[in-house]
């Protein structure tokens, strides 16, 4: 056997094992958020690691991806625009940040609630279309306007179906779209914040339709500065 074809098995053994390893969803996510910051769309998730297997009992499960890509918010190759903003300077949870890290802010209460309600997608979908999820966006843009001392985390979420890897994906998108038309309607792009939970914090655990309409949303988490 030729060293070149025993480096080759030596390679794939390797690469094998490293796909057995368990892997923590923050883990997952480290490894989403850096491959799609250097990467480009169309890379399939190697070894079909994560996907699903499960019994199918009607038509509409087989909906979804059938495979695990990264997807970029936009494509220069193909004349595509940027419709992305800088990530915001301060980076909460930081050493010297005078932001706590995502478990210091708070789900909205009280006055916050009236503004902040989740926006949904549709199946697959990183953009949104209905009339009421444009106008949540102009009633948060309003309140964060009036409230210069909040700062905000945009949390992308998805259904069950489909691999993790896609569904984290996805719901960066998701959170992007957000944060991005918030800052279009004039919000300090410093003050807004993603993360991605893909399909691991589902508000409704069925799975069917009205389970899976309720999962695919942004929600949002919030942080008050002491003046």
């Amino acid at each position: 056997m030729s060293k070149k074809i025993y480096g080759f098995f030596v390679l794939a053994a390797l690469v094998t094992l490293s796909g057995c390893t368990p892997k923590s969803s923050t883990t997952m996510w480290e490894n989403t958020k850096t491959a799609s910051r250097y990467i480009g769309r169309g890379i399939k998730a190697l070894g079909g690691g994560g996907k699903d297997s499960r019994l199918i009992h009607y038509q509409y499960e087989f909906q979804g991806p059938e495979d695990a890509q990264y997807i970029a918010l936009y494509d220069e190759e193909d004349g595509g625009e940027s419709h992305s903003f800088p990530l915001s300077e301060e980076v909460p949870g930081e050493m010297g940040s005078f932001l706590p890290g995502i478990d210091g802010f708070h789900d909205p209460v009280n006055k916050e609630v009236i503004a902040f309600k989740n926006v949904h997608f549709d199946t697959n979908r990183d953009q949104m279309q209905g009339q009421e999820d444009i106008q949540c966006i102009k009633a948060i843009s309003k309140f964060l306007k009036k409230n210069p001392d909040y700062y905000v985390y945009v949390e992308g979420h998805c259904d069950q179906r489909g691999t993790a890897l896609y569904n984290m994906s996805l719901g960066s998108r998701r959170g992007n779209t957000v944060r991005n038309l918030l800052i279009q309607n004039g919000i300090d792009l410093n003050r807004l914040f993603t993360v991605s939970y893909g399909k691991e914090k589902p508000v409704d655990e069925r799975n069917n339709p009205v389970a899976w309409e309720k999962n695919r949303r942004v929600q949002f988490k919030l942080y008050k500065k002491n003046k």
